[in-house]
């Protein structure tokens, strides 16, 4: 079955519509700078200025000790600040904080000029309230992976067991770093600027696996050989990066490939049908397309 479009994949094409360009921690952006002017960052929107009286137990609120020119910007999990990061080309900082510390406090525990000058201009900084739910999200059966930024818990999807923790991510939502402590400012503006590196790094990775899937479907002749190697790349859950959504549309093509071999079957009702499908189930088999053709069978069975 096809997968029906939905808002959450039209975030995605948002997400991964752009190339590795330029180091994001030396430059802000247009779209970065659009979010500082509406409801989910900047004047009007910041984690600071959301916050309710009461609530969550506090430490004592905002610390006088940090001036502004210290307190890193925080934004909230959202669509469009996540589009604003893929725009820009921003690395992102997904901070879930102790869920018994008020998010005014919990937003100060990392701190300092130089980190506040990289939330304020070409990074984004996320602070996520932790969600113990660990139901599992809607299995649709694809084995291709989708931007974790688009899941409604964070805290499952990126399965966060410990809390503070910080995982630092591309603008497509692929992890790079990860700290269950609070980091220093010197070592998270380190990792910050590596993540141009990480990504060419994962992307020629991807890129030596792709080869080898390539070389068995277009060279061998082989799918069983070709849906072993891509599904390595898949089974990293990258996305954005070019080797994996080329793994992703050659995957996506033999796997329609296939499906319309299925119908020409069916329609047709060769003699051999039911062999032509049982030689297929080899092929595909550990795909999206096994129980398919199993109920093909069924019905060339009667």
């Amino acid at each position: 079955m096809r997968r029906t479009i939905t808002f959450s994949a039209i975030v995605l094409g948002l997400l991964v519509a752009f190339s590795l360009a330029g180091n994001p921690v030396h430059a802000g952006g247009g779209a970065r700078a659009a979010l500082n002017k509406n409801k989910y960052g900047g004047r009007n929107g910041r984690i600071e200025q959301s916050q309710k009286k009461g609530g969550k137990k506090s430490q004592g609120g905002s610390s006088e000790s940090l001036s502004k020119e210290e307190r890193i910007v925080w934004f909230k999990p959202d669509a469009e600040v996540f589009e604003a990061a893929a725009k820009d080309k921003s690395p992102i900082v997904l901070y879930f904080p102790d869920p018994d510390v008020d998010l005014m406090d919990a937003g100060e525990e990392l701190n300092g000029e130089d980190v506040h000058k990289v939330s304020d201009d070409s990074a984004l900084f996320v602070m996520v309230e932790y969600n113990a739910d660990r139901t599992p999200s809607f299995d649709d059966g694809s084995k291709i992976p989708t931007s974790k930024l688009l899941s409604p818990n964070l805290s499952r999807d990126y399965d966060v067991r410990k809390t503070p923790s910080y995982i630092i991510c591309d603008w497509f939502g692929n992890e790079y770093h990860r700290y269950t402590k609070t980091p220093s400012e010197k070592d998270i503006l380190k990792k910050l600027e590596s993540v141009k590196d990480e990504m060419e790094k994962l992307d020629k990775k991807l890129g030596e696996t792709l080869q080898a899937a390539k070389k068995a479907l277009e060279e061998d002749k082989d799918l069983r050989d070709f849906f072993k190697e891509a599904q390595k790349n898949l089974r990293t859950g990258t996305v954005g990066l070019k080797s994996a959504e080329d793994t992703i549309s050659m995957y996506r093509k033999a796997l329609d490939d296939g499906r319309e071999k299925i119908n020409k079957i069916l329609d047709d009702r060769p003699e051999d049908g039911q062999d032509q499908l049982k030689e297929m189930s080899k092929d595909y088999r550990d795909t999206e397309l096994e129980q398919e053709i199993k109920d093909a069978l069924d019905i060339l069975k009667g």
